[in-house]
């Protein structure tokens, strides 16, 4: 079994928590809330929901700011690997859930190739962070991945400036 891990860095919630002037506060207990079609990560700082059935983040609010990704927006990972990769049939499971840290993961296997994408919200924190697993079955070599992102989408009206360095 050969497991490749790609790990990301937090959402870019984090800088945009900032800009909206979000700062550590009560150190309340991660909250978990599961229902049929969504689970919802909370803390004391931001909620996140995402949809059992397409596995992309639907709703992140900043606590007290309101919603970051309307206006249509949505949080989702992709792979180009001989075609599209997305995440819609995967399963999904709770991976842990305690006062300091839950973790969910979204899990969908073809032909020997399994794909997670694993959510993790800590308390106090102003953003999710998230990593990718590939595992290939032994005498499985493909899909390769030709790229590999998540990709998140923002409420223009909230989120009017934009950067990026590629040296960072």
């Amino acid at each position: 079994l050969c497991t490749l891990r790609w790990y990301a860095s937090s959402f870019l919630v984090i800088l945009g928590a900032a800009a909206l002037g979000l700062g550590e506060q009560a150190q309340d207990k991660v909250k978990v809330d599961d229902t049929p079609g969504s689970i919802t990560l909370t803390n004391a700082n931001l909620s996140a929901t995402f949809s059992k059935k397409s596995g992309e983040l639907t709703s992140l609010k900043a606590l007290g700011k309101g919603e970051l990704l309307g206006n249509g927006g949505r949080g989702y990972y992709d792979m180009t690997a001989g075609g599209k990769w997305y995440l819609g049939g995967a399963a999904f499971k709770i991976v842990r859930a305690d006062d300091d840290l839950a973790e969910i993961a979204f899990i969908k296997e073809l032909k020997g190739f399994t794909l997670e994408l694993h959510y993790v919200l800590r308390k106090r924190e102003n953003g999710v962070h998230f990593f990718a697993i590939h595992r290939y079955a032994k005498g499985v070599s493909g899909p390769a991945p030709g790229e590999s992102r998540y990709v998140l989408r923002v409420d223009p009206k909230k989120f009017t400036y934009a950067y990026t360095s590629e040296k960072k």
